[in-house]
């Protein structure tokens, strides 16, 4: 849909300030964690909402673990982060100087259904002394920081208004889909102060679909906001969006980066009215792959549509608009 007026400001929900607060926090020190909820809410906690923390992995009881019907709002810090082979404070001890937990890690397999992970993050109360370097103010955040990899999908749910990223999935391996690849399907992401939804790889590929989404206005706090990013840092990017907004943005409407080959495809797709490109595609040693159609990459800041590659380059673009942007308007 169109944006309708002015875009409304961040601002912090009521929280409920109990010291050390987790609406609930369930951690499987030297094992795996299963787990699954439905019909709950975690809301209005002075940390985060819901925590999952597994040393070896994290899973359900019959896999993937399931979030259904569930609310995380309101909560001073995530809205739900669920982890793998890292301790957090206050909630397992190591008699080692090092962390155990920094050597160990394991896989995830998460999906989100017909849940809402908005307005997080506006707590004064950080956790401290983080083993890695990950965010704790986003609507959703799942990491693999010492290793493994993350199978997720998500529909039919909101991760809106939160003072970081409102979705964050940070593998130390690849992302993958529960039934590959990982489909966004009905996923809005928008209002945050951040990107709204963000996908990193240290090894490994991410293969990942949008479908009938929106990613709009992100970098509500003024320093960088993607309406969707997406990075594998060692390996490869598959890219699909249909019927999917990405406009109104602090930076890039969509970022996808690779270090080897980009394969994308966008049917559908609006990226008009972002700060910096309506859509960017970079391979710092390979190829880009590119098909777009009945797309509109329109009133950009820099360039309209954007693919950059060390090697090949091979664009098919069917009905696409790239007008009155500040710089190209495809490139």
């Amino acid at each position: 849909a169109s944006p309708t007026g002015e875009v409304p400001d961040l601002e912090a929900p009521p929280i409920t300030e109990i010291p050390g607060g987790n609406g609930l926090g369930v951690a499987a020190g030297y094992g795996i964690a299963s787990f699954d909820a439905a019909n709950s809410s975690f809301d209005n906690n002075f940390e985060n909402g819901l925590v999952v923390t597994g040393m070896f992995g994290v899973t359900g009881n019959s896999s993937p673990a399931t979030l259904n019907n569930i609310s995380a709002s309101g909560n001073g810090d995530n809205g739900a982060l669920v982890i793998t082979g890292l301790s957090l404070p206050g909630m397992m001890t190591m008699d080692t100087e090092t962390s155990e937990s920094d050597f160990f890690g394991g896989d995830i397999e998460l999906a989100v259904r017909n849940s809402n992970f908005d307005f997080n993050g506006f707590g004064e109360n950080n956790l401290p002394d983080a083993d890695v370097d990950i965010n704790y103010d986003d609507g959703l955040l799942v990491a693999t920081p010492n290793g493994g990899s993350i199978y997720f999908d998500a529909a039919n749910s909101s991760f809106d208004y939160n003072r970081g990223n409102g979705l964050e999935v940070d593998a130390y391996d690849g992302i993958y889909g529960n039934n590959s690849p990982v489909t966004l399907i009905n996923v809005n992401a928008s209002n945050n102060g951040q990107d709204g939804a963000s996908f990193y790889t240290n090894f490994g590929d991410i293969d990942l679909a949008v479908v009938g989404s929106a990613f709009n206005s992100n970098g509500q706090g003024g320093i960088e906001g993607d309406g969707l990013f997406a990075e594998a840092g060692s390996g490869r990017v598959y890219f699909d969006a249909h019927s999917t907004e990405f406009w109104g943005n602090n930076d890039d409407g969509l970022d996808v980066e690779a270090f080897y080959d980009i394969t994308a495809s966008l049917g559908n797709v609006t990226a008009n009215d972002n700060g910096e490109d309506g859509a960017d595609f970079f391979s710092s040693d390979g190829g880009v792959y590119l098909t777009a159609y009945n797309s509109d990459f329109n009133n950009n800041d820099q360039d309209g549509l954007e693919a950059d590659a060390r090697f090949d380059i091979d664009a098919l673009l069917i009905n696409v608009l790239a007008n009155d942007n500040e710089s190209e308007g495809a490139q």
